[in-house]
């Protein structure tokens, strides 16, 4: 069984929690306000798949985000088929010296957009990190998805499917990105718990197509496999692919973001289970958080969670659970 290289995160995170109950209050649309200026603001998010529904979902919620609070937000992305982080650095870098008023920030690399990132605040222009965590503290706040604790209730979700007794395989994110590491380690300490054996773990690089190639290999490697483990899902569609194509049936998927066609999945038996994201109010709240500080000055703690994700398997959603209502 493969175990969790850092426990100890998990620990840190119980520890953080006590005492915070009003610590994400900041967060709350009661406090949103209208810009009195048409502040100019910059949303850039990761590239990926054309098709990736989470960034698509992210660029609506800015762009709703702009127009419901009176300022300019314009999304900008490095491509629109692939990650590619030199692009990235290259974008933020240009923004730097460009007429904008303050940046949210989704970066591909928690340490490669760090210079870039810093010469864009020295520049007077505040940045909120959005998803990955990026590792600096120039910048006004970091507002992440609780990546560890979608890790563990996904694998717990399986660990009651399979009585604690099983074989699983986990597709994760970019090797390098403290979200995917911090999901990765979500699955692993839930599953520590249990007697189910993790048979392998790759990285997928957030992609579907690469999952689906991931997928065929265990396929063949493995003759016995319950469950497949993605850390979001375009990975988890990949892998329902290869299972389809493949003819096996009897293994489980889950995956993180509740995409429009992961639900469709669930619903039709491809897919089992997926942890809602809301990357349309995350998005709202990031712009939401550079507005009141150009409008007041505003500070924020180091480090926003965000703490909302709904766990939507078959049985809720015909029951019509809505997801992620803020």
């Amino acid at each position: 069984m493969i175990r969790p290289v850092a426990r100890c995160f998990a620990l840190w995170l119980v520890l953080m929690s006590v005492g915070r109950a009003n610590a994400d209050d900041h967060l709350s649309p009661a406090r949103d306000i209208q810009a009195s200026h048409p502040w100019k603001i910059a949303f850039v998010t990761k590239a990926g798949e054309g098709g990736n529904a989470y960034r698509r979902r992210l660029a609506q919620g800015a762009r709703q985000a702009g127009a419901d609070f009176r300022v300019r937000v314009e999304v900008m992305t490095p491509d629109s088929e692939r990650y590619d982080v030199a692009l990235q650095v290259n974008l933020v870098d240009r923004l730097a010296h460009s007429d904008i008023d303050g940046l949210v920030l989704a970066p591909i690399n928690s340490n490669l957009l760090v210079e870039p990132v810093e010469r864009v605040v020295a520049a007077g222009k505040p940045v909120v990190i959005l998803d990955t965590p990026l590792s600096s503290r120039a910048v006004l706040t970091q507002l992440a998805f609780d990546n560890q604790q979608a890790g563990r209730l996904a694998a717990e979700w399986i660990m009651r499917r399979l009585d604690g007794r099983g074989r699983v395989l986990i597709l994760s994110g970019q090797e390098e990105g403290q979200n995917a590491i911090e999901r990765r380690n979500g699955f692993l300490d839930a599953l520590a718990a249990s007697d189910i054996e993790v048979l392998d773990m790759q990285s997928a690089n957030w992609l579907r197509g690469q999952a689906e190639r991931v997928t065929r290999g265990w396929l063949d490697r493995f003759p016995h496999i319950d469950a497949i483990l993605a850390a979001n899902d375009t990975m988890a569609l990949g892998a329902a692919d290869a299972i389809a194509r493949a003819g096996r049936t009897g293994i489980l998927v889950t995956g993180v973001d509740a995409n429009p066609e992961a639900l469709a999945a669930i619903r039709a038996g491809r897919m089992h289970v997926t942890i809602e994201q809301s990357p349309e109010a995350q998005a709202r709240a990031a712009v939401q958080l550079l507005v009141r500080h150009l409008e007041r000055g505003e500070t924020y703690p180091a480090q926003s969670v965000w703490r909302e994700m709904p766990l939507l398997d078959r049985e809720t959603l015909e029951a019509d659970v809505p997801a992620g209502n803020h």
